[in-house]
């Protein structure tokens, strides 16, 4: 049993990141609104080093916080913060939650329960999510009806399978950079056309870290 075993009020790394949970965004646009990157916040929610004075500060305005609320907290939400992190540690392996096909459901997946977790193997953050995957657009890789698991803290590269948001609806396809920086999401599915996008017209809501295909039966 280690130290962190007696931990009875949560540290920088955990306020960190259920404010920015709270904040609804990933740790990459967290990293673009405060110009601290994507690895020193990682770094900082996983307890593995701590910020400067002057990097704490600008994480807090990013989040519309204060670096003393980081850095001490409050006594309510050092009592979520413990509540949600017992919950998470009780499961015997990770878990994620499979989502309904709506941004709404993407949006406020870090609130409230879910009545359907999947077990996984250790690949993703633990704000990663399921998706049952409908219809063929991105046969026959991802067939109907099996599970895609996405992780919003993955930067997305071109070539990777994303899920993405286009006016208001997700959307899952193959994002792709091609010559002068024009983007796509490309299906696999050939008889499905691909989508030229730009930076205001699309949200990347994260990178496909594993599949799971259901044999003789449709993952409901």
């Amino acid at each position: 049993m280690t130290m962190d075993d007696y931990r009875t009020s949560p540290t920088i790394g955990n306020r960190l990141k259920f404010k920015r949970k709270s904040f609804g965004v990933n740790q990459g646009e967290l990293s673009a609104i405060s110009g601290v990157s994507q690895r020193q916040i990682s770094s900082y929610e996983r307890g593995k080093s701590e910020p400067r004075a002057d990097t704490l500060e600008r994480l807090a305005s990013a989040l519309g916080t204060t670096a003393e609320w980081l850095e001490f907290g409050d006594e309510e939400s050092d009592l979520d913060i413990l509540t949600e992190d017992s919950m998470r540690d009780s499961l015997a392996a990770p878990h994620v939650p499979i989502l309904n096909w709506s941004i709404d459901s993407i949006r406020n997946r870090n609130t409230g329960f879910f009545q359907q977790v999947l077990p996984i193997p250790d690949v993703a953050s633990d704000e990663a999510f399921a998706l049952v995957v409908r219809g063929n657009s991105m046969a026959p890789e991802y067939p109907d009806g099996s599970v895609i698991v996405v992780d919003p803290n993955v930067p997305a590269a071109s070539g990777d399978d994303v899920l993405a948001e286009i006016g208001g609806e997700p959307i899952f396809k193959r994002y792709s950079v091609e010559l002068n920086d024009c983007q796509f999401l490309v299906p696999l599915n050939p008889q499905f056309p691909a989508l030229a996008v730009d930076d205001e017209s699309f949200r990347i809501w994260g990178v496909v870290v594993l599949q799971l295909i259901y044999r003789n039966k449709v993952a409901s």
